[in-house]
């Protein structure tokens, strides 16, 4: 939809995640720049005040320098299997699946619950963690680029409607800055805010600040303390809000706050943790051409096999 919006001429904001598969976004961040148009995702958290405070904390310096970044999360849902069933008479099922494979209809797996099966979605990873992680993007100042190496783990139920993991644990490595990146399931007995069941945590010299979406803590040795002062002055984006931004930036044809190619990025992460989740192995990532290193099996997960009539055009 994004795509041919573009085409036709049209700004747009797309809900997050912005794809199922890193090709998707790719393509979709071609024709917004090919045509011109002004795509804001809705990664709608970069637009508050308080990550813009998390942001500037961490690139002034007032928690030393961070080498690492953990994201805690509460698990991913187990359901006991059970049949298919009819579809109901107002749901086009075909149309609902569109490019993704023809299955059976399930009511558990339809709607809401689609964020758990691996044709549709992929788990809380690219569900909160595109919120999540964009939070770390930005406050480490990598929304361009991506990571070097990405390796993942997890647990699986031994029966489960849905396809992801019960635990997981990906690991993601940058460089420039250097820094690892950590998302970890279930998120009990992390380094989180006491009253909250997920968190970003960034590990500074100084100590550790804890975020979570409307606020931040900080910690040393695991006692609350006053956040750091001083630091160097840095400018980081401010944006009226999620909608207004877009608003503004289609009247003024500025980038918005949330631009298809940060989505793009941020996206591509998490779907690059689930890429190593199921390869079950470590993997070197390119991410300036967007491709494996030495991993053909690997590449062949960036994009999928759309079912007709509903492929999508302009896939790079």
């Amino acid at each position: 939809m994004t795509i041919d919006a573009a085409t036709a001429g049209k700004d747009v904001y797309v809900e997050k995640p912005l794809c199922t598969c890193l090709a998707e976004g790719r393509a979709m961040t071609a024709a917004a720049r090919r045509h011109g148009r002004v795509v804001q995702v809705g990664i709608n958290h970069r637009s508050e005040g308080y990550v813009r405070e998390i942001a500037e904390i961490v690139r002034s310096g007032r928690i030393g320098k961070v080498r690492e970044v953990k994201c805690w999360m509460w698990a991913n849902p187990v359901k006991e299997p059970t049949s298919p069933t009819a579809p109901p008479e107002r749901l086009d099922w075909d149309r609902w699946l569109g490019p993704a494979p023809k299955v059976p209809y399930h009511p558990e797996r339809v709607h809401f619950h689609f964020r758990w099966c691996r044709d549709y979605a992929g788990g809380y990873l690219t569900d909160w963690g595109v919120h999540m992680l964009n939070v770390v993007t930005l406050a480490m100042d990598v929304d361009g680029q991506g990571p070097e190496t990405v390796e993942a783990r997890g647990t699986f139920a031994p029966r489960n409607l849905y396809d992801f993991p019960v635990s997981m644990e990906a690991r993601w490595e940058f460089r420039d800055p250097d820094f690892t990146l950590t998302w970890i399931q279930p998120s009990k007995g992390g380094d989180i805010v006491p009253g909250q069941d997920y968190g970003m945590t960034f590990y500074g010299e100084a100590g550790q600040l804890r975020t979570f979406f409307g606020g931040h803590k900080f910690f040393v040795e695991n006692q609350e303390a006053p956040v750091p002062t001083g630091g160097r002055t840095v400018e980081v984006p401010r944006s009226p809000g999620h909608f207004r931004n877009w608003l503004d930036s289609i009247r003024t044809r500025k980038p918005p706050i949330a631009d298809v190619h940060v989505g793009h990025r941020t996206t591509s992460i998490c779907q690059l943790g689930n890429i190593a989740l199921f390869t079950g192995r470590k993997l070197r990532w390119d991410w300036r051409d967007e491709r494996f290193i030495g991993d053909s099996e690997a590449d062949r997960l960036l994009s999928r096999e759309n079912r007709a009539p509903y492929r999508p055009r302009g896939l790079l």
